[in-house]
């Protein structure tokens, strides 16, 4: 069967890395680990813990360290040289590949960007003494106001989002400024709010249990449906008359299958999506 050519790039990508399908023999849920098997580049730095550092990284954030910030999970301070890496996600591609989602309580957000921290020193982990506050800037070519500062926690190979009280307090559009205290998944977003919203209901081949996303076409939002039995992925509290794509994915008889389709969200629409292999 021909490949699906969505109209967007971040999509084809999408669909481009879904052809370089893993070996025969993976379990179903193969997609699962997509960020496994073609992970996404950290950028990592070497740091002295003594001095402040001041980072950018490969897609444009950046970050504050002060001195005398990491300790051992112990307690004791770390005074070797740090080795920090940061993985981001700005694009709606790079974080569907991963498994990200952008949901708070059952309700969407946009983000103006994900990061994973994670640091090491003498091959031991590091962590966030509880005294020090580490700066963030995300960059942004679209500001958006009202944007807060959101945790990670990962649960069930899933992250899921906690609000956090500390608010965006940059002054410059360029980009959004946090202060965090953990070296884990954070996240600049808000909550998509408003007094209309619909509601999607998705039919899916009951044959392959699939993951389907809502991704919205104007705003930096994946959002996640909910399975109400073995074929209909329900989703709630949308913004009306967005336009988005739904996107379906899985391994059918050794073979990566995927499914887009564009669409308008409304009061209460109803979608049937068809799974198509992709070509190699």
């Amino acid at each position: 069967m021909p490949a699906i050519h969505d109209k967007t790039k971040e999509l084809f990508n999408y669909e481009i890395l879904l052809k370089k399908a893993p070996a025969k023999g993976k379990m179903v849920y193969w997609y699962k680990k997509l960020n496994q098997e073609y992970p996404k580049k950290p950028n990592c730095f070497i740091i002295n813990p003594m001095k402040t550092s001041n980072l950018t990284s490969y897609e444009g954030t950046i970050i504050s360290i002060p001195q005398y910030s990491f300790v051992y999970e112990t307690g004791e301070l770390a005074e070797n040289e740090i080795n920090i890496c940061f993985l981001e996600f700005y694009k709606k591609s790079d974080m569907l590949l991963a498994d990200l989602n952008t949901m708070f309580n059952g309700k969407a957000m946009q983000t103006g960007g994900l990061i994973n921290i994670s640091a090491t020193c003498n091959n031991r982990t590091v962590v966030l003494s509880s005294e020090s506050v580490i700066t963030v800037k995300f960059p942004t070519k679209q500001f958006v106001q009202g944007m807060k500062l959101f945790t990670g926690i990962e649960r069930t190979g899933m992250v899921v989002w906690q609000e956090s009280d500390v608010t965006n307090s940059s002054t410059n559009q360029n980009y959004y400024m946090v202060k965090i205290t953990k070296a884990s998944w954070e996240s600049c977003a808000t909550t998509i709010d408003g007094p209309n919203t619909g509601s999607l209901t998705v039919t899916v081949d009951s044959a392959y249990k699939q993951d389907v996303r809502l991704v919205l076409k104007s705003m930096n939002s994946v959002i996640t449906g909910e399975y109400i039995n073995d074929r209909t992925v329900a989703f709630k509290n949308l913004p009306l008359g967005q336009h988005a794509y739904i996107i379906s994915y899985c391994y059918r008889s050794d073979v990566p299958a995927f499914s887009a389709k564009e669409i308008t969200i409304s009061s209460s629409g109803k979608e049937t999506l068809e799974l198509q292999e992709t070509t190699y």
